[in-house]
């Protein structure tokens, strides 16, 4: 059975047009009991629709939706308080209100705890029902625009992250194309370093694609300060001076500031690290040591000082890649991480360390002066 009364109760669309009145569904295995709810709420103003028990009303669920679920508890075959937990997994939304008798309510209050809305002592009277149906489907409204808010807050706070992550995107990729415009060789190694961190934190800790995610970032960025060194510094043929390399050591804090509005905490502590050393004496910060320094600027302390001294520099030759190893293993434990040298020999032993050809690196260099 389903019938409207003359003063229905409508529901409003997104845009403010009037729609179809709240649809009710009524169970009661009691026919007569039934039918005076139906009739009394269909002239209130609500559709409705009738069935005598839990089967039934569950046939009714399935073939349409409602607003508002109407059921006495204590029904053969299945209870209401059955029945009202298979309604609402069919629909979240349901407004349920419970029937029972006053020596029953025990059942009524266990299901008030589980999302029930309300429930209505028999006997009762009509004015009773309809007060109580109107007040829980404005709650259903109310919990209906609650949630659709706090969407489409989530939607808006999504698409905001979304923007910052290409607007700092955007910069990174500002900042690398800077770097291969004041000095190419630096980008070049950037690169190399890159993509040798990545093999080493990969190898250090298998299956962890967040840390190996940010190890590359922060790899790629190491050397970001030396846009703020001077070129003459940077290209200077032979070693430095005390001074010249104190300017030099430089490059670490000055690409600390430049890298802070653009990277997180953690990726930013690997680039800041990279040149500590494991027994202290390091720098920017020198006190740090062992497992203070971060483990991914472990990482890139070892894959920056084999690609240093394994490519040309205007300071000294390209060392031959068994005289870096050689080099590395005898700083193993004081200057670098010796579980990460360890896992550079395993990698130059699988012949993984294979440079770049002239071409990739042209390649590279030309992304970043693009």
């Amino acid at each position: 059975m389903a019938a409207t009364g003359p003063s229905a109760e409508t529901r409003s669309s997104d845009n403010g047009e009037m729609q179809t009145p709240a649809r009710i569904l009524i169970v009661d295995d009691e026919r007569p009991l039934a039918m005076i709810l139906a009739r009394g709420l269909t002239y209130a103003g609500y559709e409705t629709s009738v069935a005598h028990s839990g089967l039934e009303a569950l046939d009714h669920l399935a073939e349409r939706r409602f607003e508002l679920l109407l059921t006495d508890i204590n029904m053969p075959k299945m209870r209401g308080d059955e029945l009202q937990q298979f309604a609402r997994e069919i629909d979240p939304d349901l407004a349920v209100l419970l029937m029972t008798a006053a020596h029953d309510t025990k059942s009524a209050v266990a299901c008030l705890n589980a999302g029930v809305f309300d429930y209505l002592l028999k006997p009762f009277d009509l004015v009773d029902v309809e007060v109580r149906v109107a007040s829980a489907l404005l709650r259903r409204r109310q919990m209906q625009e609650d949630r659709d808010r706090q969407l489409a807050m989530q939607r808006r706070l999504q698409e905001q992250a979304e923007r910052l992550h290409e607007a700092t995107r955007g910069a990174q990729e500002a900042l690398m194309v800077a770097l291969a415009a004041k000095d190419r060789n630096t980008f070049a190694h950037s690169c190399r370093v890159e993509q040798l961190a990545g093999l080493l934190a990969a190898r250090i800790c298998p299956g962890e694609e967040h840390f190996g995610a940010s190890v590359r970032l922060a790899a790629r960025f190491h050397d970001i300060g030396k846009i703020g060194v001077r070129d003459a510094l940077l290209n200077k043929i032979g070693s430095l001076t005390e001074e010249e390399a104190v300017e030099m050591q430089q490059h670490v804090a000055i690409g600390d500031a430049i890298l802070r509005p653009v990277l997180d905490t953690e990726v930013l502590a690997m680039v800041r690290c990279h040149h500590e050393q494991v027994a202290g004496g390091g720098y920017p910060d020198g006190r740090l040591a062992g497992e203070a320094i971060p483990l991914g600027g472990r990482v890139i302390a070892v894959a920056d000082a084999y690609d240093a001294m394994a490519s040309p520099r205007p300071y000294h030759r390209q060392m031959e890649p068994a005289a870096v190893l050689a080099y590395l293993r005898d700083g193993a434990g004081t200057h670098w991480d010796a579980d990460i040298v360890d896992a550079l020999h395993d990698l130059a032993a699988e012949g993984a360390l294979t440079a770049d050809t002239p071409e990739e690196e042209e390649a590279a260099l030309a992304v970043g002066a693009a």
